[in-house]
């Protein structure tokens, strides 16, 4: 064993890769190191001190001489003369500007010449000036002395004009209100020109659902403003859903029908917002129903608002109704944080219910931060990027006379990995948390089905906390058009007043998405599993859907 030991030390030893430098003065601050794991390592290194040796001043630095002998390389450099920067004086820039860009003359004073970083100084002010309403700024040096090689400057600007942004104007089909677009933009009018902003129209413009870019944006400069033009049409995004659920009857054996409804409207109002309806028709007579509303842009500002109501009967059993107000700060249209107010509350239907252990009168009052980040390259079939949505609340439950503090997470992450021109992976995670003792049917979380756990009745589990995990490939025929294969596993907790449960329900199916003259439609077969329960090819459910956009 030792010898086995030595011996392979020894071999380890022999591959490392040793360079030898020439030519580089002693003293030189950044010499590399003389041992390297690989070759590819020791390349690297020789061309940063080529890079640092002109970075101090050594302009006229180069490589002579590369012998390679074994695993080592012998390496000679010419360096030339070093030169310095005596000082950089400020020639006519506004000490305003200077101070912006924290520019200091201490900082240029006895000081290696070093171009790249003189470059990098007139590239920042002539940010500034682009960034300031003055788009045609120069910027130099001028006034040198040199002397024993050593150089001194002045920097000196000549701003130009100054320009305003005058108009946004919309050659095309879009009809949208007149504050929206500059907002959106983060644009001002009569406001200074701003070069940084004006390189990302483009790309703002690609993250509104409702609007199709034509071209590249143009922009006037007539006298002392400047007029944006932008070719912009109307994008189809106003989405109807209708999805139908067959599944036989647990208590009956008959099929049953379930229904899910969804109408969301986009820019209806020409203001850039959304407003959804949507209506669930559920196993054991129960009903869903939500109305959503958020407007993107208040008062010409980035702050917006959104509002959701959802009422949620269950059978003659109880009746939910949930109220959420929330004030979202957009830092673009697929990146927000918003603070809600929820307030929750939940009542048994007759007095029958009342005296049912599993249901109570509750009443909950959240406040609570919400997170929206969207990078998906496309938002109706993504094939790349990731959406995380985010909530976390903190609040009072009140039940009769007792009142707890209750905490709740919920957090839906959904990722699309291209694996090549016709394929993708899709994963997804949906987990909620609600922190306590003692709950209640009509307070707690309700997942299965298409949504959250196929393969499963609507709305058939009720967790405290769940996470449901997804993994799905996706074979596309057209562009819009799949056929999918997934994977869903859940694990859930339910804590009541009689007893806590932990169950780990699976799916497995495999479905289609095609496009059409009338929408995507798209079928779905899944078969679920849990606790002790055998795969029953008869239990499977069906799901058939249709998104129609216009």
């Amino acid at each position: 064993m030792c010898l086995f030991i030595s011996v392979s030390y020894g071999q380890l030893q022999t591959q490392n890769w040793r360079v030898e430098i020439k030519g580089v003065p002693k003293d030189f601050s950044n010499q590399p190191k003389s041992v390297y794991e690989d070759s590819l390592k020791v390349e690297k290194a020789i061309v940063d001190l080529l890079q640092k040796l002109h970075d101090q001043g050594f302009f006229y630095a180069e490589i002579v001489q590369r012998e390679w002998q074994d695993r080592q390389l012998s390496v000679t450099f010419f360096t030339g003369d070093q030169f310095k920067l005596l000082y950089l004086k400020n020639g006519n820039i506004a000490p305003l500007v200077l101070s912006d860009i924290s520019f200091k003359e201490k900082y240029y004073l006895d000081q290696y010449l070093n171009l790249r970083s003189l470059s990098e100084l007139k590239r920042k002010l002539l940010d500034w000036y682009e960034n300031h309403g003055f788009p045609f700024a120069e910027v130099w040096l001028d006034s040198f002395q040199f002397k024993n090689n050593a150089l001194s400057a002045s920097i000196f600007s000549s701003p130009g004009d100054r320009f305003f942004i005058d108009s946004v104007r919309i050659i095309g089909s879009l009809k949208i209100s007149d504050s929206f677009l500059p907002t959106h933009l983060g644009l001002r009018i009569g406001g200074d020109y701003q070069e940084n902003k004006i390189r990302m129209i483009d790309k703002r413009l690609r993250e509104l659902p409702f609007v199709k870019v034509q071209k590249f944006p143009e922009i006037e400069f007539i006298a002392d403003r400047s007029r944006l033009n932008l070719f912009l049409d109307k994008q189809d995004a106003n989405q109807f859903d209708g999805l139908i659920g067959f599944l036989p009857n647990q208590a009956t054996g008959k099929l049953q029908i379930t229904g899910d409804f969804k109408l969301r409207l986009q820019n209806a109002l020409k203001q850039g917002e959304v407003l959804s309806f949507n209506y669930r028709g559920l196993p054991q007579q129960s009903q869903e129903l939500d109305f959503g509303f958020k407007y993107p842009y208040l008062f010409k500002s980035r702050l917006g608002i959104k509002t959701d109501i959802l009422f949620y009967k269950q059978d003659t059993n109880y009746l939910n109704l949930n109220t959420k107000l929330a004030f979202v700060f957009n830092y673009s249209s697929n990146k927000s944080l918003g603070f809600h107010v929820e307030n929750y509350t939940g009542n048994a239907i007759s007095s029958f219910n009342e005296s049912n252990n599993n249901i109570n009168d509750i009443h909950i009052l959240f406040y609570g931060l919400d997170f929206d980040l969207n990078s998906l390259d496309n938002l109706f079939v993504p094939k790349k990027g990731y959406n995380l949505v985010m909530s976390l609340s903190a609040g009072n439950r009140k039940i009769k006379d007792e009142q707890t503090s209750q905490f709740k997470i919920k957090a839906d992450l959904s990722y699309y990995f291209k694996l090549s021109k016709v394929s993708a992976i899709y994963l997804h995670n949906l987990s909620s948390l609600l922190t306590g003792k003692d709950f209640y049917e009509n307070e707690v979380f309700r997942l299965g089905g298409l949504k959250t756990l196929r393969g499963f009745d609507e709305q058939q589990f009720f967790a405290s906390s769940f996470m449901v995990q997804t993994l799905e490939y996706r074979i596309f025929i057209e562009e819009n058009s799949f056929l999918n294969v997934f994977y869903d596993q859940a694990i859930m907790k339910q804590i009541s007043k009689k007893q806590t449960e932990l169950n780990y329900p699976f799916s497995f199916g495999a479905g289609f998405t095609f496009l059409t003259k009338i929408g995507s439609l798209s079928l779905n077969y899944a078969l679920g599993k849990q606790r002790n329960i055998p795969l029953d090819l008869q239990k499977g459910k069906i799901h058939f859907g249709i998104v129609s956009y216009f």
